[in-house]
């Protein structure tokens, strides 16, 4: 969302997101010095302003109270409201409910004139990012000034650093920290003490050499530790990669947030008739929308269980002293696979390479892809060299079978592919992705049709 045209002079985003009120109840962002509180109420006639907000007695808080509606398509501001106080700052937003149902999803922008506030952390009903100690820290880290240190640093990585990545609807990946770059790859590959050779083009040619003849421990001598919000679905397959240390939030110790993924309409498909394991055509608007509500409905139903169960206060009292506190163990057990959980993954290198090639590839499912995506942009910035020689050679390239092969010399010489390939014991899956490997194009047709 571009920012307003405000007299006041520049504007810029303060902070922008997300957030899911359920039931009803009222909703409330919290920014490092404001807090906004939104209320909702009836108005028959609905000719009332969609939103006002109250008489702030407290300079860092301030309350908007909203109407109630019916409309799918959402009711928003069409201005941004100014809020009052010591540092100039606007408020965007639009508001979604589904059908009768009382809960609502609110999608916002804060603005602040240049030099306002910094702090972007927001939470809501629905919506925690982590928990306020850790962002506490990871703040306090990330805005402290640089630390002496004698190992090699990587700027651009540096000024990443528990920058928040945000991916899908609730979740994130972030650097915590990180070991080595592409001359700690050079300088394992030579076995010597320095930063390697005395040439940037020297060391880039190494590291390309190493990535192209599979030479993968030096790069195991660089690591990266991330902290990773996901859908639970999510982590199942990702935990597949058993080449890295991972320490994940623990359901028997900690009251999980009441944060589930929904998919993008768009994202809400058919089963693929051709791949077991894929999504095909797009529903329509109507059908996704059917979908998603069962997906929605499922997820509170669960979640209100399990706040039931758990029949707990925030503070480890009973809400209801006549029910038991179920053991937060078997709480959770009832909870949707779409349930947001949390862990920091440490990982080196060639590992990483190894997770970013199969999980951002176009045939992964999408809602790891995405994660890949973001970690792959990170690896770009930390080992540039050495992020270049992987997708050169194995990324963007092709592997080709030893039959494969001699039908390509063939081919390099003038042989016809349309020929060469039936004459193979390929199968047809086979001569189909040699063909889109080498863009040949479907095979030609002949005079008799065949």
């Amino acid at each position: 969302m571009a920012a307003p045209d405000v007299v006041s002079g520049p504007v810029r985003v303060v902070a922008s997101g997300q957030v899911t009120t359920f039931e009803g109840h009222p909703l409330t962002l919290r920014f490092a010095s404001l807090t906004i509180k939104f209320r909702f109420y009836d108005d028959p006639a609905q000719d009332g302003p969609l939103a006002r907000l109250d008489a702030v007695t407290d300079p860092g808080e301030v309350l908007v109270h909203c109407v109630n509606f019916d409309t799918a398509e959402g009711r928003g501001t069409r201005t941004p409201l100014e809020i009052p106080g010591e540092l100039p700052r606007w408020l965007h937003f639009r508001l979604f409910r589904f059908g009768q149902s009382p809960d609502r999803t609110l999608h916002y922008t804060l603005y602040g004139s240049i030099g306002g506030e910094r702090t972007v952390r927001s939470t809501g009903e629905g919506e925690t990012m982590a928990s306020e100690d850790d962002e506490r820290d990871l703040t306090e880290a990330r805005e402290a000034p640089p630390a002496a240190t004698r190992r090699p640093t990587v700027p651009a990585l540096e000024e990443r650093l528990f920058e928040l990545n945000r991916v899908l609807d609730h979740g994130f990946v972030r650097v915590i920290d990180y070991m080595g770059d592409d001359a700690a790859i050079v300088q394992a590959a030579r076995v010597s003490y320095g930063k390697g050779t005395r040439s940037s083009s020297s060391d880039r040619g190494l590291v390309r050499y190493l990535v192209r003849h599979r030479h993968t421990t030096p790069l195991e001598m660089c690591e990266i530790k991330l902290h990773v919000k996901l859908p639970i679905f999510v982590a199942r397959q990702w935990i597949r990669h058993r080449t890295a240390n991972v320490n994940e939030i623990s359901g028997r110790y900690s009251i999980l947030d009441r944060e589930f993924y929904l998919p993008e309409p768009e994202h809400v498909t058919l089963q693929s008739s051709t791949n077991r394991q894929g999504r095909g055509d797009a529903l329509s608007a109507d059908q996704a929308a059917r979908v998603l509500d069962v997906l929605r409905q499922d997820a509170l139903r669960t979640f209100e269980n399990y706040e039931n169960l758990l029949n707990d206060d925030g503070q480890g009292q009973p809400r209801d002293p006549g029910l038991p506190q179920v053991a937060r163990e078997l709480a959770r057990t009832n909870l949707t696979l779409g349930t947001y959980t949390q862990w920091y993954w440490k990982i080196d290198l060639h590992n990483l390479m190894s997770f970013v090639g199969l999980r951002a590839d176009a045939h992964a499912q999408y809602e790891i892809r995405v994660y890949a995506e973001v970690i792959a942009d990170l690896v770009k910035a930390w080992v540039p060299f050495a992020w270049e020689a992987f997708v050169d050679y194995k990324q963007q390239a092709h592997t080709f079978s030893r039959e494969e092969m001699d039908v390509l010399r063939q081919i390099v010489q003038g042989g016809d592919p349309d020929a060469l390939l039936p004459a193979t014991s390929l199968s047809s899956r086979e001569r189909g992705a040699f063909r889109r490997a080498l863009r040949l194009g479907p095979p030609k047709q002949t005079s008799d049709g065949a």
